[in-house]
């Protein structure tokens, strides 16, 4: 693992490779991306079930290194079905195990309030559909985000202002002083990329 706030210098990004591919083979740089892409949302998680920011950031590295260690082991299929739900799941059970170690000393940590957000936790992590959709959505946002750089910034503004903000192609073509073809290419040039770099990760709506 590396320190997710420093980011690793030097090396090739292999493109043909998916960054899930390319963790899997102990790259540093994607391993950075990939938390870089998550924290946000497993801090999110540890907010919601009852965490100070402080412990959050604990139970967030704790995260990291189990994904770390079983990353090989995750396929996008049953039980594991979505990253980000297995992400979840394993972040779920990190915030409850230290619950449970909150209960054994209550002492020192005012057992009956921990306690009582112990009994409250759910069994397995609440995922309705519409907070799926709306987490999946701002997942895609920081992984374009992380792809922003590959891209020239004409390039980037047809992709954005058409695909994100959702403004007429022939409104994006006038203003950037390009053909409508040409904004139909940087779309699609973007879409394959992050289709490409986000494969196994990100739930992509066709």
């Amino acid at each position: 693992m590396t320190d997710s706030n420093v980011p690793p210098s030097g090396g090739t990004v292999d493109t043909s490779l998916s960054l899930l591919e390319r963790v899997k083979k102990q790259d540093q740089a994607a391993w950075y991306q990939l938390e870089q892409l998550y924290t946000p949302l497993v801090l999110r998680w540890c907010g919601q079930w009852g965490l100070k920011d402080a412990d959050s950031e604990d139970r967030r590295q704790e995260v990291f290194t189990a994904v770390f260690n079983a990353i090989g082991a995750f396929r996008r299929e049953p039980p594991h079905k979505t990253f980000r739900k297995w992400l979840r799941t394993i972040t779920h059970n990190k915030v409850r195990d230290y619950w449970q170690r909150i209960k054994n000393q209550p002492a020192a940590a005012g057992g009956s309030d921990h306690q009582a957000w112990l009994n409250e936790l759910p069994a397995g992590p609440p995922d309705d559909e519409a907070t799926a959709q709306e987490e999946e959505s701002e997942l895609v946002r920081r992984a374009l985000e992380l792809l922003r750089a590959q891209f020239e910034p004409e390039t980037w503004q047809a992709w954005w202002r058409t695909a994100v903000d959702g403004q007429p192609v022939k409104d994006v073509a006038k203003e950037l002083g390009l053909s409508g073809n040409a904004v139909y290419l940087a779309r699609s040039r973007v879409r394959k990329r992050l289709e490409t770099e986000f494969r196994g990760l990100l739930d992509l709506a066709p």
